[in-house]
């Protein structure tokens, strides 16, 4: 624990209660087969969000929480979401991704990793019918040196010969790593672990006729992932900033 930091005084959103101020953003749901939340930060008290969630949307039939990620952990539950939607064929999964701005842990990560406010992302994922589905990739041992050419190189085979709607790079990725060819958006520097995930509802909104992928790239310094995803339209998803 941080010796400046007091529990008693502290203003702090928990997980689970960001979680369920997101689901009352959200149109109704009528039926979700998975729910999965994703963070970054370490919330005080474990307040088990993904539970939560279950028991707000209670036709999901698994809900469970990925973290010790960084600001990738999203791109490691949105993969564990497809394997899901193949060996258990759920049709409708919740992705959820939750930002806080409190550390209360005595570290020091990045200063680019650290969210100026609390944030909160859903992204509600269906089966794809005829087209090429979302895709993952995940890369580690990536440095700032060696990012560029490990992004160019992941973007190629991810996207294997299409255009993108637009490359959304992440506050830790500098737009001008990714390749001139590809139209380029930055996502809010402010929210790292949601901003990317947050961008696909603006997008979808600024460019509802087009019907090309959008791509995803976050990079967690600390660690050294590099990853990205290849979200296919239309995209589904609402964002909340959470002002504790």
């Amino acid at each position: 624990m941080r010796p400046d930091f007091d529990p008693d005084t502290a203003r702090c959103n928990s997980h689970a209660d960001m979680a369920r101020g997101l689901v009352e953003l959200l149109p109704p749901l009528e039926q979700v087969d998975a729910i999965l939340v994703a963070y970054g930060i370490p919330e005080m008290a474990a307040t088990a969000p993904a539970f939560v969630m279950n028991t707000l949307l209670p036709s999901a039939t698994m809900a469970f929480t990925v973290s010790d990620q960084g600001i990738v952990a999203p791109h490691s539950a949105l993969r564990l979401a497809g394997e899901f939607a193949k060996s258990s064929g759920f049709r409708r999964i919740l992705l959820v991704v939750l930002e806080v701005a409190t550390l209360p842990c005595d570290t020091e990560p990045p200063p680019e990793t650290v969210p100026s406010r609390d944030s909160a992302v859903a992204v509600l994922l269906e089966e794809a019918e005829g087209g090429t589905g979302t895709a993952v990739r995940q890369r580690t041992g990536v440095n700032s040196r060696t990012l560029p050419e490990a992004l160019r190189d992941e973007l190629e085979v991810l996207l294997d010969g299409r255009d993108p709607a637009a490359v959304v790079c992440g506050a830790t990725v500098a737009p001008e790593s990714v390749p001139d060819r590809f139209p380029v958006r930055a996502a809010a520097r402010e929210f790292p672990g949601t901003g990317t995930w947050a961008a696909l509802g603006a997008l979808e909104r600024a460019t509802r006729e087009d019907d090309r992928p959008v791509v995803l790239v976050d990079y967690e310094p600390l660690l050294g992932y590099l990853c990205l995803a290849r979200m296919e339209r239309p995209v589904s998803s609402a964002s909340a900033e959470v002002i504790p």
